[in-house]
This record gives structure tokens, sequence and C-alpha cells, in this order.
């Protein structure tokens, strides 16, 4: 998720430095920030909530899963 949230934001930011100027550069550089961010809080998630190994939800979402 990283990964490809860093190929968007390196688009965002080559289109804010080369094809727009003034506010549209503004705008792409800010897309290209949340993206980012989105894709670490996504990448935080899975670690936190998926087994790596299997793919099986982990014991945080079984602990909030009985919690409910």
């Amino acid at each position: 998720a990283v990964d490809t949230g860093f190929i968007w934001a390196l688009i965002a930011g080559f289109l804010g430095l080369t094809v727009y100027t003034g506010l549209l550069s503004t705008i792409c550089f800010t897309f290209g920030g949340l993206i980012l961010a989105v894709s670490v809080i996504e990448a935080a998630y899975t670690m936190a909530y998926r087994d790596e190994l299997t793919g099986l939800p982990a014991r945080r979402s079984l602990n909030e899963f009985f919690l409910k």
C-alpha cells in the first residue's frame, strides 16, 4: 500500500511541478501528501489487525469483536 501510495504521490508532485501552476500546483501537492498519509494509515491498520503469514484477523481484531 505504501509503495503504490508513493508512486501516486510522485505522479501528483510531477504534475504539480511541470504541468500546473499557481493554485492547481498547490492542490496537486496537497493531494500527494494526502495520498501518502492515507497509504501509511492503511499499512498501519493492516499490520495491527491482520496476521502477515495467514492473512487472518489478528488478536487485536478478535478483542474488538468480543468487546462489542
